[in-house]
């Protein structure tokens, strides 16, 4: 004969708070842990009560985020929205925990945007184990309560109690050491994009607003762009890019391990003094194309200015862009574009969807010797992305 194991029941600000003490604590447990490294937090009891003040910031985002979500989420829905927070929060912290990785609008976008193949190459079991123990498991305790219900009045009046009270308490708190956090937010870089799951939140909303604006006319880069001179033939200029090269592992910026043997023997120019808009692919593309600096560049002002791209076109050459990643990120939407990232070629794929750059080169010769105008080639590279690296290169090399 089987008994089955009672269900505790609670109301729906109960819920709310456990759900987001557990997400302060575990997932976010890297948050308060760097105030509690910060020089600013002294020792002591004096040391406890700041790291507590990192903890109440975190909570308070959490209850702020569960309580503007549950609008629309009442009654029973509520324990989902709970479970969904606390597994979002699990996955997303695994990625700051364990590879030291900010959850801002640029994952969001590599989360969208990353080839399926790369992605699955992130999936171990380090991942689906924090994932169970973090989010799953907590996710599956709070479907097991049961939901008292409650009159209107009151559940409007306890949640603003709820999200109240943590605020005012973290407030205070930070008031009174207002230097030692802002130092310690300084410089251990804490910031909204490291608490989840509401970084992850945050950081939708503003890609949602982004795909809005990519669907505006942009404004015209280079009008006056034409050919200068007549020429006998063609030119051609082939720009192989590997946005997420690091120049700390090139053999020619002086990596001890010669990564770069067949660079150096071409006695080719190397610019050292280069800068990334971001670490990527999503971020960096559209900025090596956009004209801006660094310091000028968002994904907002990239999205409403026409690309280099667009004024090479506009020139009367023509642009070939081929790619073996995922995709120009919106730079190359006039260009012949030629996505190989789905292939199958034994020739150069070592499984379904992963192929060798060199894949890039196969009947390109034929195609650029038939063309009577200018010709920029864009290659876009596979080879310097990871995380499974050793993937990327055949045997012989």
């Amino acid at each position: 004969m089987s008994f089955p194991l009672p269900r505790a029941a609670v109301v729906r600000w109960q819920l709310f708070l456990a759900t987001a003490a557990w997400i302060a604590t575990v997932p976010n447990f890297p948050v308060f842990h760097q105030f509690l490294g910060s020089s600013a937090a002294g020792r002591g009891l004096g040391a406890a009560v700041f790291v507590f003040g990192g903890w109440m910031f975190v909570l308070t985002i959490t209850l702020l985020l569960l309580v503007a979500l549950g609008v629309l989420f009442w009654g029973r829905a509520a324990r989902w929205l709970c479970a969904a927070v606390l597994v979002a929060a699990s996955v997303v912290s695994y990625f700051t925990i364990f590879l030291g990785a900010h959850f801002d609008r640029a994952m969001v976008l590599n989360l969208l945007q990353t080839h399926p193949a790369e992605a699955l190459e992130l999936l171990n079991a380090r991942l689906v184990a924090w994932v169970l123990v973090a989010g799953l498991v907590p996710a599956a305790a709070v479907m097991r309560l049961r939901l008292r219900p409650s009159q209107a009045p009151a559940a409007l009046a306890a949640m603003a109690v709820l999200v109240t009270v943590p605020a005012l308490a973290t407030a205070g708190i930070v008031y009174a050491k207002y230097s030692a956090y802002a130092s310690a937010a300084r410089n251990r870089d804490i910031t909204f994009a490291t608490v989840a799951p509401a970084n992850l939140l945050a950081a939708s909303i503003h890609h949602v607003a982004s795909q809005q604006a990519a669907h505006t006319a942009r404004a015209e880069r280079g009008k006056d762009a034409h050919q200068g001179y007549a020429i006998p033939k063609p030119r051609l200029l082939v720009f192989v890019l590997g946005e997420t090269a690091r120049a700390a592992n090139h053999g020619l910026n002086g990596y001890l391990r010669d990564t770069t043997p067949r660079m150096k023997a071409a006695k080719g120019y190397y610019f050292p003094d280069t800068e990334s808009c971001g670490t990527a692919t999503a971020i960096s593309v559209p900025c090596i194309f956009s004209g801006f600096s660094r310091h000028e560049f968002s994904l907002l002002r990239g999205l409403a200015n026409e690309t280099l791209i667009d004024v090479v076109l506009r020139s009367g050459a023509r642009v070939v862009w081929r790619d073996n990643d995922s995709g120009c990120k919106g730079v190359c939407d006039k260009a012949d574009f030629v996505d190989i990232t789905g292939a199958n070629d034994p020739r150069f794929c070592n499984e379904p969807g992963n192929c060798f750059d060199e894949m890039l080169l196969d009947g390109l010769e034929a195609k650029v010797r038939a063309e009577s105008r200018d010709t920029l080639v864009v290659l876009h590279l596979k080879g310097s992305h990871g995380p499974a690296y050793y993937k990327r290169y055949p045997p012989a090399f």
